[in-house]
């Protein structure tokens, strides 16, 4: 289809990878996001694996306890925070109007 197009102005035109901007605009992302999987991947399994890891501690041990409990609460807010700060950005009406 673009070929034809490009042919119709210029048949001299050498035309070798004719694609849409979104075919452009996803080629260019596939490495991020391949990244991106890859670290969410890891990141549950540590996650998974430090939950598991909560089982061996003992009950007397309130220190590792709290400061496991400290790192979450952390982690939790970290994560929350960069779309908050973000959606707070936003401009509500314009928002509205795009909903």
């Amino acid at each position: 289809m673009l070929r034809g197009e490009f042919r119709a102005i210029d048949a001299e035109i050498p035309v070798l990878r004719a694609r849409t901007m979104a075919g452009h605009l996803s080629d260019s992302l596939s490495l991020p996001r391949m990244g991106v999987r890859f670290l969410s991947g890891f990141g549950f399994v540590a996650l998974a694996l430090a939950g598991l890891g909560l089982y061996g501690i003992s009950p007397a041990d309130p220190v590792t306890f709290a400061f496991v409990g400290a790192v979450m609460l952390l982690v939790a807010i970290g994560a929350a925070m960069i779309p908050a700060l973000r959606a707070a950005k936003a401009d509500p009406v314009l928002a509205l109007r795009q909903s």
